[in-house]
């Protein structure tokens, strides 16, 4: 198996460089261009004719070869092992190399991003494989095809599930804004593409009567769904949770009558108390606190349309969007979510629970 990208075959040569190339041309992702395929054939792994990428670097096979001998190994227990490539780069030499090794599953081992130039070790996973004794009980290639991801194609990203859930399974609804959690629903559809992209969940906002400019640069106002980091002033106030990443959802262990561990975006409070605020009198604005009068709450955006109106747009009503990239770049975008709606409880007790201050509703 040759390594194409190194430096002492072609000495002029920069394989960082190279391979930073050659991983956009593979829309960031690991695996066989063409061909390439691996067999277990009497405990040996043999490695097809093809070319594999990984990070970028690639490696040519010409002819049938031997990659591991699985029979010789020696393990120490039934447990799942993975036979990886480990590609280092030297970042003071500019030069790179490759050894296969073999680790049990349980064994964690951190990359680093060769592909930009930088000091250390890729461990790509080859295959996987459980051996008792001398017996091979199973061998599985972990090796994707990824021959047209260079193509333009992007990846299908799956619409979230928004729910909100109360942290004591027991109880129905949200009996306390502090108890209540936004999570999603099917965050497992998107471990797979996490384990290879950065996978973005971004928060959207429903406005009411937005002003935009036309193309003849003529005032127009229209309901819309906007990005709400990109909607001014006049968006959801002091939110860090507009865009969250995958690994940075937070696991919450809902109680009941069995422990579960559900991702969450945020707890609920967060975003109400950035979408919502006590307009006293003089029309100053101060946060909505337990013991509060539950008429005075506004939801940003909302205004007051006169005396036989009232106050127009005093809702929150909100989703959120999946975006996929590589390396920086845009390769898919799921649709909008279902949406959430939170609404002020305007017959609600003063000096009620801060929870029944708000009905949520998700659509």
């Amino acid at each position: 198996m040759r390594l194409v990208e190194t430096k002492n075959l072609a000495p002029g040569m920069t394989p960082d460089i190279g391979a930073a190339r050659n991983r956009i041309g593979s829309r960031g992702q690991n695996g066989a261009i063409f061909g390439f395929s691996l067999s277990n054939v009497n405990g040996v792994v043999k490695a097809s004719k093809g070319l594999l990428s990984v990070q970028g670097f690639t490696f040519e096979v010409l002819e049938t070869e031997d990659v591991f001998d699985i029979a010789s190994f020696s393990v120490s227990s039934t447990e799942t092992y993975i036979i990886y490539l480990a590609v280092s780069f030297n970042a003071s030499t500019r030069d790179v190399s490759s050894t296969v090794e073999c680790y049990k599953a349980s064994v964690t081992k951190s990359n680093v991003s060769i592909e930009q130039g930088l000091t250390g070790t890729y461990f790509y996973p080859l295959a996987k494989f459980v051996k008792n004794g001398p017996t091979i009980v199973s061998f599985e290639s972990s090796v994707k095809d990824i021959s047209n991801s260079g193509t333009g194609t992007s990846v299908v990203v799956p619409q979230p599930t928004l729910a909100i859930v109360n942290t004591h399974a027991s109880h129905s609804g949200v009996k306390s804004v502090v108890n209540g959690w936004l999570m999603i629903g099917n965050v497992l559809e998107y471990s797979s593409l996490a384990s290879s992209y950065d996978v973005q969940f971004v928060f959207f906002r429903k406005l009411q009567k937005a002003h935009t400019r036309s193309a003849e640069l003529l005032w127009t106002t229209r309901t819309m769904w906007c990005e709400s980091s990109r909607s001014g002033n006049s968006g959801i106030g002091n939110f860090s949770k507009l865009t969250v990443g995958y690994n940075n959802l937070t696991s919450v262990i809902i109680s009941g009558s069995t422990f579960q561990t559900k991702k969450s975006v945020c707890p609920i409070s967060e975003i109400i108390s950035a979408a919502f605020y006590l307009k006293a009198t003089g029309g100053t604005k101060s946060p909505v606190v337990e013991g509060c009068n539950p008429a005075l709450i506004r939801a940003t955006r909302s205004h007051n349309a006169g005396t036989s109106r009232g106050i127009r747009h005093n809702f929150l009503e909100f989703a959120y969007k999946v975006r996929v990239f590589s390396n920086g770049v845009l390769i898919g975008e799921s649709a909008l979510s279902n949406s959430v709606i939170v609404i002020p409880n305007v017959k609600a007790k003063q000096g009620g629970v801060l929870g029944r201050y708000f009905t949520i509703k998700c659509i």
